[in-house]
């Protein structure tokens, strides 16, 4: 079926949105994406999302090559929400230590900083001929 408007029905339209369009509730023209709000506390990164209404067994964080990874897949009565959001961790960020808590709604990831780097020392061991060969040379080295 095609329906034609009229040039006049197309205009009042567009008046008709633009006088209503401070009328729609915030909450019926709500984004369905989570926001995600990040800071810096002493050196460690702390990722917040709200998710109100999902269980915590919807929520998934996971890393990759640096890159954490927050996703959620729930269905409601209301609907399906599938959501990820992933973030690219520098090097100076420890990503084997990374750790989420979800309560109330809310996840909270917190990924710390790097502990920084103890010298140790390394054995030198001299490899010749044994009448050339000094007693063993101990050095050390970072990393």
């Amino acid at each position: 079926m095609l329906i034609v408007r009229s040039p006049r029905t197309l205009d009042f339209d567009r008046m008709f949105d633009q006088l209503t369009s401070g009328w729609v509730a915030t909450s019926q023209r709500r984004d369905r994406t989570p926001a995600v709000h990040g800071e810096w506390r002493d050196d460690t990164l702390v990722l917040t999302v709200d998710l109100p209404g999902v269980p915590g067994d919807a929520v998934k964080v996971e890393v990759v090559d640096r890159a954490l990874t927050v996703s959620v897949e729930h269905t409601t009565d209301r609907g399906e929400l599938r959501w990820s959001h992933t973030v690219q961790l520098p090097a100076t960020l420890d990503i084997e230590r990374v750790a989420a808590q979800y309560a109330d709604g809310r996840l909270t990831v917190s990924v710390p900083p790097m502990p920084a780097a103890e010298p140790r020392r390394i054995q030198v061991e001299f490899v010749g001929r044994a009448d050339e060969a000094p007693a063993a040379l101990e050095t050390t080295a970072e990393g």
